[in-house]
């Protein structure tokens, strides 16, 4: 009889678990939870500056327009990830590859020649006999215009790091006038590449005046948004994707 009974409670315990397993919610997970972070956070400084080999509308204008990396900025990015450490008149390609793994994770490249306007250099060239680059300094971007940019807020999860930038784009016509018997030059302020809002236009006497310093903080609320994406892939927090969000 007693065996029966002690039966019978363990019965009623396995149906008590049961209806807790199948009709309670189950406690929420905060895996993808996300967290503001500082802009002074080392991390957030590091992947920033890594997504950002350059500061020239000539090298970056095809991230900010397609929102893609092109095998030259691979290779561009990679480089200046290697000589920011070490300086070498030449760098075995699997130096560079390890660089674009380490940044890029898995993506497709070729081994090629190509420019990067960067303090570091600004034209790399393959030797597929060899099997290394050399490369080339002593190059400036483009004066006539250019981006103005800041970095507004940084947020992660488990998985990834998100970072948002205001930008704006400058362009100059000075080139166009100083040769001509035109006196005023104009300085036009967009809200990203493609020059889908006009912000602000300013006109200036080049003879007399300087160029009006023009800054993103002057027009945050109008300027773009981008949002940078950085995906932990078991290695190394890599560079996915540059998203316009505004």
């Amino acid at each position: 009889m007693k065996k029966y009974v002690i039966l019978g409670i363990v019965f009623v315990i396995l149906l008590g678990m049961l209806g807790v397993f199948f009709f309670f919610p189950k406690p929420e997970t905060h895996e993808n939870e996300w967290i503001e972070l500082s802009l002074d956070d080392e991390r957030v400084k590091e992947l920033y500056e890594r997504a950002n080999p350059s500061d020239s509308v000539i090298s970056l204008s095809d991230v900010y327009r397609k929102g893609t990396f092109s095998n030259e900025f691979i290779l561009g990015t990679a480089f200046v990830d290697y000589l920011k450490e070490k300086e070498t008149e030449y760098i075995p390609e699997e130096e560079i590859a390890l660089r674009v793994h380490k940044i890029f994770g898995n993506v497709t490249f070729a081994h090629d020649s190509g420019y990067i306007v960067s303090q570091y250099l600004c034209a790399f060239k393959y030797d597929k006999g060899s099997k290394s680059y050399t490369y080339l300094t002593g190059c400036d971007g483009s004066l006539s215009s250019y981006f103005s940019r800041v970095l507004v807020s940084a947020k992660k999860n488990e998985t990834e790091y998100i970072l948002t930038e205001k930008l704006i784009y400058v362009k100059s016509n000075w080139e166009d006038v100083i040769d001509t018997e035109e006196k005023k030059a104009t300085v036009k302020v967009y809200a990203d590449i493609n020059e889908s809002k006009l912000i602000d236009e300013i006109s200036y006497e080049w003879e007399k005046e300087d160029e009006p310093s023009i800054t993103v903080q002057d027009y945050l609320d109008e300027a773009s948004s981008y949002e940078y994406h950085f995906v932990f892939d078991g290695e190394n927090y890599v560079y996915q994707k540059l998203e316009k969000v505004n």
